[in-house]
């Protein structure tokens, strides 16, 4: 992992951490907040502020998390949930921002619960 000051945002309490490469323009960021973590890659622009490009992680207060993409701002791609001890939770696709198409759920010992379309 990788760490590096990005922003003047810094006074914030942001800082910068990413696993996976950002896309052209973009840079790896991180924030704490008191019930989430996120991480991931964000560009700055004038009229918008913070942007989220490419992979993103969050890891919630309870353990859970989800991972995927960004792009300008929207989740797109498949996307995954995970229960606390790691195991999916629930997969699917995201177009536009939106849950598409069948999501699968599975319960904290792996077993399918549901697959909702």
């Amino acid at each position: 992992m990788r760490c590096l000051l990005v922003f003047p945002l810094m006074a914030f309490g942001l800082s910068a951490c990413t696993d996976g490469p950002c896309p052209r323009g973009a840079r790896p960021w991180r924030q704490h907040l008191s019930d989430v973590d996120e991480e991931g890659c964000v560009r700055l622009e004038t009229a918008r502020g913070l942007v989220r490009e490419g992979p993103w992680r969050l890891r919630l207060q309870d353990g859970t998390s989800a991972l995927g993409r960004y792009e300008n701002n929207l989740r797109v791609g498949p996307w995954r949930r995970l229960h606390a001890n790691g195991r999916d939770a629930a997969a699917g696709l995201y177009v536009d921002g939106a849950e598409e198409g069948p999501w699968t759920h599975w319960d904290s010992d792996g077993h399918r619960t549901e697959e909702l379309a």
